[in-house]
């Protein structure tokens, strides 16, 4: 595989590429076991792990949050009114809270802030982007969540609540 940067893939077509990602990679010389587990038997998402997608999106792409979150209002599921907003959800997105939304809104925000007033770089075509190449003799991919162009540093997000 030749080394590559891809700007603009789409999550699914990388999380469905062949080539193992670098946690995978990392797993796999850690515990091969362990990584057979994991890549057989992937976790399903949780709602921390939803509460860091929002509040990523919201500090690196803010542009994609309405195509990607549709904040539902807080009726009961499977209701008229339920079913009436779940209609008006973009195609593809993510049926959430309103107030887990604003939190991560909120959160995304204030890490964007953050990093802007420590002189760090955040220009789109930096954020997610996807990398293709060689690790360890095999394919492997890997996908920064930003690299500041002005400094080199890669960076990778982390949010946490309690």
């Amino acid at each position: 595989m030749k080394t590559a940067i891809v700007r603009g893939m789409d999550p699914a077509e990388y999380h469905n590429h062949p080539a193992p990602s670098w946690s995978s990679v990392k797993a796999m010389l850690d515990c091969p076991a362990a990584y057979v587990y994991r890549r057989d038997n992937p976790p399903e998402q949780t709602p921390a792990m939803l509460a860091g997608q929002m509040a990523h999106a919201c500090a690196l792409e803010p542009e994609t949050v309405a195509d990607r979150f549709y904040a539902m209002p807080d009726v009961r599921r499977g209701t008229k009114a339920w079913k009436e907003a779940e209609s008006e959800a973009p195609d593809g997105a993510l049926l959430v809270k309103r107030a887990e939304l604003v939190t991560a809104a909120e959160r995304g925000t204030a890490a964007r802030q953050a990093m802007q007033e420590a002189g760090i770089t955040i220009e789109r075509e930096w954020c997610e982007f996807a990398v293709f190449g060689q690790m360890y003799g095999g394919d492997a991919r890997c996908l920064p969540d930003l690299f500041d162009p002005k400094t080199g540093m890669v960076w990778d997000l982390k949010f946490t609540h309690s």
